[in-house]
């Protein structure tokens, strides 16, 4: 229930192994209507509990699921 503790844990979860490095990653709170400006935009999504990103809109627990086993898979 507390978005903001959820957003930071998500963040830094997601940043964790890069946050050193050179090259960083463009976090921004915007209108989810105005993302032309944007490469490959992953949009979190708090409210319905989904994440929208350059294959489609999946659950939260989906897309945590399927990068987990990626990253397990390639390391």
């Amino acid at each position: 229930g507390d978005e903001s503790y959820y957003t930071r844990m998500a963040v830094s979860y997601l940043l964790k192994d890069d946050l050193l490095d050179e090259l960083h990653y463009g976090l921004y709170a915007c209108n989810p209507n105005d993302l032309g400006f944007m490469d490959h935009p992953i949009i979190i999504d708090l409210t319905n509990n989904t994440i929208s990103d350059d294959t489609g809109i999946h659950s939260i627990d989906e897309f945590i699921n399927y990068h987990s086993l990626v990253a397990t898979a390639t390391s």
